[in-house]
């Protein structure tokens, strides 16, 4: 008996020694790539696991894990760049983090078909990276570019943000993903709803006339969203936001819900890498947006990327597909409350993209891409009872091609291209239905630095587009006389052929009692753009930037009504003045404190005036915005505060808006976010914007 006891026992003590033989345990340190100091409350996880802890004071940690033949481990904190390490047991880890305040000068900017880290970039840039994406807790394209100090806050008569830079509205604004324009425009605007915040790693603003590469519709600069690569290992993020707004500041005031939930997926297997992505975004009693009077809105985006490269890293394929699909649902009211008519809008985009990039020596690179889209925005309204019936589908098609030929050789860095598209739109309010307009272009470029302080970019394009031909140089310069200071200069013709709204619209809004015709016999604009700017930075992380900027258009298509003042209705069309000129400085200002306190301050100021000297519509003489960004590292928190203030010449009056936002890392695999934005409330029920106050709570896996 006593034997048999005893065998239990040294049996439960082999069990037990052998367990614990298994263990094995990893210790290691963490530190700041800038000052070599220890970052505590680093969190530390191993995903295959499920076992993690935090780094202490002195940025130390240990593992203890079952032993295995390798470990991947994730190394995560709100102030710095995530890390990913592999390891074998008994390692001792010295692990190095970026913080994310000082990758300024590492990001890359690409929109110039070249590129170029952000300090070097001859034309003036501005880069709003993934980490501000991020803290700034915004939920669409259209909020981060509304936070952006360097771009005016205005809003159109729906109620949509309009981006403006240097006094420029965004229908002179480029916009691109990856590089490929974006089809889909409702009142010459872009829906910037059709792209996921949650899959952008940057986005690249380049101020001034960028035709010399990208033709029409550049005068007044490219916004270029860049989307993140796919990440070395797998991984699946989760993400869900809860939103409540409260509209209004008088007893007619209302409430609403949103609700948005998105994913990210992405796996790696040989030479492959697969990413997919989805948001769903749900508005409920969206009185916020008046007039439109919506009170349900729908929004569902779905992108799909694969990638294949070679064996030797020469040649990359990739496929991408996107679906943004959009359901609204409102009322038509009177002044009195009184509901005459009922309407839905129905959005729907589709995008295929092809790219071949081809490494055909050191010296020589080949990039090629193909883009097909379509986008298509269909309106009902029924009147009460049936009274009547309205029903408009518009439709927009584009196939894009591009073809790029990089050489580069001892001082010079030369672009030879190609691109030819063929957008297609279909409308009953369009003239005869149905429209073409074709556009192809040759652009060189070539970028020749003499020394590290002297660099050169100059190009040209030809393009003709919708029967038109423009002819569309460029200079650009940055000339370092000194460590601390940077000076840029540049020089370039902008082109913008009318649009098709512009053109060929007949539109009869009975309801309003208005009715607005196209003009066929408009001539395209062409614009004279100049900037100069001098830029300061030291030691101390302060940097300073100032920036001049001319712009002489000739031919400007402006807005006019043609009908007498009381007839009815009132008829509008586009022409073409002789000439208008946008001038204006830019001041600029941030400063990093000890990597834990970033300030940031804006003022813009802005002349524009017609050809008699008059000022123009729908201006901004000035604007200013702050921002503030503090890291608590005790407890992992960031709180991030922005402020802005504009003045509308229209309006004669001004207004400011202020958001906070406060961003917790708790562990690898929970991150919590709440914010308030428009603290004031504030909302202009005709010009925008016409939400009010929000509060959000946003729960994610990182």
């Amino acid at each position: 008996m006593k034997i048999k006891r005893l065998s239990h026992f040294l049996l439960l003590l082999f069990v037990i020694s052998s367990h614990l033989l298994s263990k094995t345990k990893i210790n290691g340190r963490v530190i700041s790539t800038n000052n070599n100091k220890p970052i505590q409350n680093v969190n530390i996880y191993v995903k295959d696991q499920k076992r993690g802890t935090t780094s202490d004071d002195s940025g130390s940690f240990e593992l203890n894990l079952e032993e295995d033949s390798s470990y991947s481990i994730q190394f995560s904190h709100i102030a710095y760049e995530d890390r990913l390490i592999k390891t074998l047991p008994g390692d001792f880890l010295n692990v190095k983090m970026k913080e994310v305040f000082l990758m300024l000068d590492d990001v890359i900017v690409s929109s110039m078909k070249c590129e170029y880290a952000l300090s070097n970039v001859p034309v003036y840039s501005e880069v709003i990276g993934k980490s501000k994406i991020v803290e700034t807790g915004n939920a669409s394209v259209a909020e981060v570019l509304e936070q952006q100090l360097g771009i005016s806050k205005t809003y159109d008569v729906h109620g949509m943000f309009d981006y403006n830079l240097m006094g420029l509205e965004s229908k002179y604004i480029l916009i691109m993903k990856d590089g490929k324009p974006i089809n889909g425009k409702f009142q010459d605007m872009i829906d910037l709803d059709q792209i996921l915040v949650s899959n952008i790693d940057r986005i690249e603003i380049i101020k001034g006339p960028g035709s010399s590469l990208h033709g029409s519709d550049a005068i007044g600069g490219v916004i270029n969203i860049i989307t993140a690569e796919t990440p070395e290992d797998s991984r699946l993020s989760l993400k869900y936001r809860k939103t409540m707004f409260d509209i209004g500041t008088d007893n007619s005031r209302k409430s609403s819900s949103g609700n948005i939930a998105s994913f990210n997926i992405s796996k790696k297997f040989g030479n492959f890498s697969w990413g997919t992505s989805g948001q769903l975004q749900d508005l409920l009693n969206q009185s916020s947006i008046n007039p439109l009077n919506k009170d349900e809105i729908k929004k569902l985006n779905l992108n799909t990327e694969l990638y294949w490269v070679s064996r030797n890293d020469k040649s990359q394929y990739g496929l991408m597909l996107d679906y943004f699909g959009q359901n609204d649902i409102g009322r038509d009211l009177l002044s009195t409350g009184y509901e005459i008519s009922s309407n839905s809008t129905d959005i729907s985009r589709m995008s295929t993209t092809l790219t071949h990039d081809w490494v055909l020596s050191k010296k020589l690179h080949l990039n090629q891409s193909l883009n097909v889209s379509n986008y298509e925005r269909e309106y009902h309204q029924t009147g009460i009872d049936d009274s009547f019936t309205i029903n408009n589908i518009a439709s927009e098609s584009l196939i894009d091609f591009d073809l790029k030929l990089q050489y580069k050789q001892n001082k010079n860095n030369m672009l030879l291209g190609f691109n030819s598209s063929k957008p297609s739109y279909k409308s009953k309010r369009l003239i005869d239905s149905s429209h073409v307009m074709r556009k192809s272009g040759i652009y060189v470029q070539n970028e020749y630095s003499r020394n590290e302080k002297l660099k050169i970019v100059y190009g040209v394009r030809t393009e003709r587009y919708a029967g038109t031909e423009s002819f569309n140089p460029r200079l650009a310069l940055m000339y370092i006389p000194k460590d601390n200071y940077k000076v840029r200069f540049s020089l370039g013709k902008g082109f913008r052929a009318p649009s098709v709204q512009e053109t060929f619209i007949s539109f009869h809004n009975v309801d309003q009692g208005y009715v607005v015709k196209g003009n066929s016999r408009l001539r395209p604009e062409e614009s004279i753009g100049s900037s100069f700017n001098i830029e300061y930075s030291n030691k101390n992380n302060i940097r300073l930037n100032g920036l001049l900027y001319y712009n002489y258009f000739s031919d400007k298509i402006l807005t006019e009504q043609v009908s007498e003042p009381n007839s009815s209705p009132t008829v509008f069309t586009y022409k073409n003045i002789s000439n208008a000129t946008y001038q204006g400085v830019e001041l600029f200002a941030d400063y990093v404190h000890s990597n834990n306190l970033t300030l940031k301050f804006n003022l813009n100021l802005r002349d524009e005036f017609d050809s008699d000297g008059k000022k123009l519509k729908n201006t901004i003489p000035y604007s200013t915005g702050f921002e503030l960004s503090y890291l608590i590292r005790a407890i992992n928190t960031k709180i991030f505060l922005n402020h802005s203030q504009s003045y509308r010449y229209a309006t004669d009056t001004s207004f400011g808006l202020v958001d906070i936002i406060f961003n917790t890392k708790f562990s690898e695999l929970l991150k919590i976010s709440i914010g308030i934005k428009n603290i004031t409330n504030y909302v202009d029920k005709i010009y925008g914007p016409f939400r009010g106050r929000s509060v959000y709570l946003e729960i994610a896996n990182n």
